[in-house]
């Protein structure tokens, strides 16, 4: 039968997972899962309009004892408060995990349940799209050559992100794959519960958090004008610092990036479907999917859920996407 992935959930992001997962010549065989019979009507339409799915041996499960072979990898786009559940009747079926699995949502429902679906699945990897694009690895490369300072590196993003708890969170990944920094510490956090659901169901918060990066490094997120702000994740740019010194300016609006405010080259932005599609030949290729583990994103998440709690006291189940 080949390589066999089951795919998880099958909302807009699901499908285009699944689309990637098209792209994959190697992989033979899809497990779709969901318990929505009208969601997966839908994806079984879209997916035989699809040319490079036509390849593919599809399986559309609405149960997961529908399963008639254990996958070898499992990529989830199952809301956060959906995994920890989902994953352990998974290891109840199977008896065990698939030692190759992708968690495409933050894992944001709680500290609790975080730290549960960490020890569950410890080498299991997170879906950070912006680690494949190729301007923040030239950026990788070129702040690595840059000496640093006492103060270290100050990162900053401000605009509107649809919300702090759903985007925050790669923002933290991502200021810190960039510095290099491995402990953070929450140092200021004002935030505030959104009059505005995301997608019309989850709880947001919008505000302003500040963290200390390795005892050197700043890192600032600012997340404002949720209801105000475009429906389409749409911020205006990302500032990395020496002091007064603009190293960097990245524009995802326009999918440029500035260096020392002139004119750089192209952000390299690519689609889900394309790094999920690189993830998976990483896995085949030599059981690397190029992603962080999620034993890595615990750093980023506690601290957002330090900065919550600061601002909102004591919470455990944050009811955000």
């Amino acid at each position: 039968m080949g390589f066999s992935i089951l795919l998880l959930g099958n909302g807009t992001r699901g499908y285009r997972v699944l689309q990637g997962l098209g792209k994959v010549t190697a992989l033979k065989t899809i497990y779709i899962w969901d318990p929505n019979p009208e969601r997966l009507a839908r994806i079984k339409e879209l997916a035989s309009s699809d040319s490079d799915l036509s390849t593919k041996d599809l399986f559309f499960l609405h149960e997961l004892g529908q399963l008639s072979d254990r996958p070898e990898a499992i990529v989830s786009c199952v809301t956060a408060q959906q995994q920890v559940d989902l994953f352990r009747e998974i290891h109840r079926f199977f008896h065990f995990l698939p030692p190759n699995i992708i968690l495409e949502q933050p894992i944001s429902g709680g500290r609790s349940s975080l730290l549960e679906m960490a020890s569950m699945v410890p080498n299991a990897f997170i879906l950070a799209p912006r680690v494949h694009w190729s301007g923040y690895s030239q950026m990788n490369h070129e702040l690595a050559s840059f000496s640093q300072g006492e103060n270290g590196f100050q990162f900053e993003f401000v605009g509107n992100m649809r919300g702090m708890g759903a985007n925050g969170i790669h923002y933290l990944h991502l200021f810190r794959m960039l510095s290099g920094a491995t402990h953070l510490k929450v140092t200021k956090s004002n935030l505030v519960e959104s009059d505005h659901l995301l997608q019309g169901k989850w709880k947001e918060f919008e505000g302003e958090i500040c963290l200390k990066a390795d005892f050197k490094h700043d890192f600032r997120l600012v997340c404002t004008d949720i209801a105000g702000g475009s429906a389409i994740f749409d911020p205006p740019a990302i500032y990395v610092r020496d002091g007064n010194r603009t190293l960097f300016k990245i524009e995802e609006t326009g999918n440029r990036f500035k260096r020392f405010e002139n004119q750089g080259s192209s952000l390299g932005r690519i689609e889900l479907s394309d790094t999920i599609k690189i993830s998976i030949e990483g896995i085949l290729k030599d059981g690397d999917p190029r992603l962080p583990k999620i034993k890595d994103s615990l750093i980023d998440h506690l601290a957002l859920f330090d900065a919550f709690e600061l601002a909102l006291g004591p919470m455990d189940d944050f009811g955000i996407s």
